[in-house]
């Protein structure tokens, strides 16, 4: 039973006559204002939390890093044929509502964007729910994922129609009770479902959905994205949904939509004539050949013009006017020879010009202007540096590559994300230090580990302190990024087959194909790595001072293997696995099997199974490698532990078998494979008591059939909600309610914090499963629970249509029991006031 309800004692016949007769003594209305004021707190905490669930520091960063167009300019976009069309809803079927500005690499189509923004909200479509979203392959990982896009698009929907919220707000709730952590994130796929939703059905207004920049998503999922963005549409156009989307790409990958409009931007003459305005505007030196010249070689990149005019405006002010037509005639038209021209000068600051754009071009994280000032320049001053004085030394010595951003933390990224593609290719940084050696990123990421090392090896092997170490944090800029990326660095430092790396690091993927060769850092990070007495134990606290998740902390008995396989840097596990204990018990996940498991390195699994790690180790979490793996959703990594042995039907852990974890996390494929491999389809335990109460309380109706067809007990007691069908009940999926009924759920059974199925989805408020469980024979007046019966239930949480059919199917209108006595009590208590009035019409 739950535990005693606190507004158990203001249900005095006192407080129902007020009510009925719209009369309120002094204490009595006390009471319900302290319980109103009270309850209003806690929904504005609530949608404090959702909110805050959803959004992300840089959200919407990007767009403010955005510079506004010259005065005048970008207006073209609105008088085009593409843009006419777009918005003429008489041709919807030819383009579902998608607009999709296409244009090269620095042409200006972000720029074009914001302005169009601007023009949607102040005129074009200020009646519609505008939501936008820009992509930045150079920010943070939510400024470059779909996880990001729809975290963005959601939290902009919420904010902006309240009715939206109310729809999303139980997927928040039932968010935290399947997580028994503060510490969860949404998943792509609860998100992905919400947003479909919404386009599915009528909303207050129509919508319109701008996304900048989608090729800067990251490689594995642009064409996911695309795709859902392109379901968005044709679900949106089948349902007669005003949807309209506006999308910019470069040509490049070549992604498309069955149906849309493109508009290419270098095809619009105009856009030429916004580069020439841009000219006469910013060219210091009026000149008509000069101006035409700079236009004709831009060939509509707008970047290139920014640049360009820069260059020549140096020139002006350094005197050197007979020296600029010179100079633009010598300059490459083509924006990544610009980028050789500019690096190619011979300087004194050329070291400090490769470090800075190699820390840019590799860091784990968006960098600070101060941290990349410190990481970068090797002198010593007398004082601490302003941060005007900063901004100036970046833009120096990266020649102007390098931007500081105009966000809170001052983070500093490349002006272009052109400029990051063009360092990747040809081995730019090779010929810009040839001691780089053959393989430049090898030798740039082995740079980065050896200036970690030096933040942290005074600190790491100085003599034990006492607890804390927040104070070195303040004084090395960089102390805190060195902890937590160090290995990183080593392990994309050592030569091994980037196509076997594991890991989510698409940026590890891309920095190009390594094979053995003689790397500067090799051998000091194989000595490094080698010998972690001296460094190890101390390097986790200050990893634990960086990281406050649970699953992210490491405790004295994690060992480097532990941590390694928990990273999934398979190619410093495999210089420190042999002779090692595999085995060694520790850490979040209990073994460095299951953590390998945890983080879906299938690689790093198959290393240490060759290596003699247990298959069947008990620990951690989620007690054992198979649960962990059936959890984390990995198929191949399943298959890899069966194969070697490992037990279907083991016990421990959070969901008690492998089963229930595939079920709770809704992997149909694992559910079949550990059936067809013999797991026990009615072991009981765990939270949710049995695998089938598992898949109804997530709602995965084709689990739930596969269960019952393997010789799921339909009624089976246990769990938090007592059976199945309660669990489908509570949750509200109607499908699985059905399924149940269908193959001999008994619609009465007793059991739970809620005594039967009817209460349950009575206090949930879900009227359709109301009465499809009614119409199965559910008895109406039937008592237990916490409530009482299903009347009081629905009476607490003041669900008027639910109410109104139960007393239609002969609900006893005075039935005693539950926390407040009767429905009447309850409705009072709740100031629900119509159903306060309605019990009364029936003879309360």
């Amino acid at each position: 039973m739950a535990n005693h309800d606190p507004h158990q004692s203001f249900g005095s016949i006192e407080a129902t006559n007020a009510i009925a007769g719209n009369r309120f003594s002094g204490t009595t209305h006390f009471v319900f204002n302290q319980t109103s004021a009270g309850h209003v707190q806690e929904r504005l905490a609530e949608k404090d939390a959702c909110f805050h669930s959803l959004a992300f520091g840089d959200i919407h960063a990007r767009q403010n890093d955005i510079n506004p167009p010259q005065s005048g300019t970008c207006n073209w976009l609105f008088g085009t044929r593409e843009f006419q069309q777009w918005q003429n809803n008489d041709d919807r079927g030819v383009h579902y509502g998608v607009l999709w500005i296409k244009g090269k690499p620095g042409a200006g189509k972000s720029t074009l964007m914001k302005h169009a923004l601007g023009r949607y909200q102040n005129d074009l479509f200020r009646n519609h729910l505008i939501v936008a979203h820009f992509f930045n392959a150079r920010g943070g990982t939510l400024e470059r994922t779909t996880l990001g896009l729809l975290r963005s698009i959601v939290y902009q929907l919420l904010r902006n129609d309240s009715a939206l919220y109310d729809r999303f707000i139980p997927i928040f709730r039932e968010r935290q009770r399947l997580c028994h952590t503060t510490e969860w994130q949404w998943r792509l796929s609860e998100l992905q479902d919400f947003v479909r939703s919404i386009v599915q059905q009528p909303q207050s207004r129509p919508i319109l959905l701008l996304v900048d920049a989608l090729d800067e998503c990251d490689d594995v999922e642009v064409r996911n994205m695309v795709h859902f963005l392109e379901t968005l549409s044709r679900e949106a156009f089948r349902a007669d949904i005003q949807l309209q989307m506006c999308l910019s790409s470069r040509h490049y990958p070549n992604i498309r939509m069955d149906k849309f409009v493109e508009l290419p931007v270098e095809d619009n003459a105009d856009h030429g004539k916004d580069i020439a305005r841009y000219t006469r505007e910013w060219l210091r030196v009026h000149n008509e050949e000069m101006e035409f010249r700079i236009v004709e070689k831009a060939n509509h990149v707008f970047l290139w013009v920014i640049i360009v005019v820069s260059l020549l405006n140096k020139a002006y002010d350094e005197g050197r006017i007979e020296s600029m037509k010179r100079i633009l005639e010598e300059i490459p038209d083509d924006l990544e020879k610009l980028f050789s021209n500019i690096l190619g000068d011979d300087t004194d600051e050329r070291a400090e010009t490769v470090l800075m754009l190699q820390w840019v071009l590799l860091s784990r994280e968006e960098l600070t202007a101060r941290q990349l000032f410190a990481a970068a320049v090797k002198i010593s001053l007398p004082s601490e540096p302003t941060l005007e004085l900063i901004k100036r030394r970046i833009t120096t010595s990266s020649k102007g590559l390098i931007e500081v951003r105009k966000n809170e933390q001052g983070t500093v990224q490349f002006i272009h994300l052109s400029v990051r593609d063009f360092l990747f290719r040809k081995k730019i940084l090779q010929k810009l230090d040839p001691t780089l050696g053959e393989e430049p990123i090898m030798a740039s990421h082995g740079r980065l580990w050896d200036y970690c090392w030096q933040c942290l090896e005074q600190e790491v092997t100085a003599p034990a302190k006492t607890q804390g170490v927040v104070q070195p944090l303040r004084k090395i800029p960089l102390l805190g990024y060195a902890t937590r990326h160090i290995l990183f660095h080593a392990e994309m430092a050592m030569p091994g087959d980037m196509k076997n790396r594991d890991g989510d690091d698409e940026r590890g993927r891309k920095e190009g194909c390594v094979r053995s060769c003689d790397i500067p850092a090799k051998a000091s990070i194989q000595r490094w790595v080698q010998r972690p007495n001296g460094w190890f134990q101390r390097w986790k606290l200050l990893w634990n001072e960086q990281n406050s998740g649970i699953s992210y902390r490491v405790g004295e008995d994690a060992g480097l293997v532990y941590m390694l396989a928990f990273l999934g840097l398979r190619n410093l596990l495999a210089i420190v696995v042999n002779g090692a204990n595999v085995n060694e018990p520790g850490g979040y996940h209990g073994s460095a099997l299951n953590a390998a498991c945890g983080g879906r390195h299938q690689q790093i699994v198959e290393l240490l199974l060759k290596q003699g790690a247990d298959v069947n180790a008990q620990g951690g979490q989620y007690g054992n490698t198979l649960q962990t793996a059936c959890i984390r959703g990995y198929q191949q990594i399943v298959e890899l532990l069966l194969k070697q042995g490992a037990d279907v039907n083991a016990q421990g852990g959070d969901y008690a078998n492998a089963l229930q974890a595939a079920c709770f996390r809704g992997h149909p494929q694992i559910v079949g494979l550990l059936l067809e491999q013999g797991a026990n389809v009615n072991e009981p335990g765990g939270y949710h008591g049995s695998a089938l109460n598992a898949a109804c309380f997530c709602g995965y109706p084709q689990i739930v059939g596969l269960l019952l067809k393997q010789g799921a007990d339909v009624n089976a007691q246990g769990g938090h909600y007592g059976n199945a069908l309660q669990t489908a009940c509570f949750c509200g999926h109607p499908q699985i309610v059905g399924l149940l009924l269908k193959q001999g759920a008994d619609v009465n059974a007793q059991s739970g914090d809620y005594g039967n199925a009817l209460q349950t989805a009575c206090i949930r408020g879900h009227s359709q499963i109301v009465g499809l469980l009614l119409k199965q024979g559910a008895d109406v007046n039937a008592q237990g629970g916490d409530y009482g019966n299903a009347l009081q239930a629905a009476c607490i949480r003041g669900h008027q249509q639910i109410v109104e059919l139960l007393l239609k199917k002969g609900a006893d209108v005075d039935a005693q029991g539950g926390y407040y006595g009767t429905p009447l009590k309850a409705a009072s208590i709740f100031k629900h006031g119509h159903i306060v009035n309605l019990l009364i019409a029936k003879g309360a």
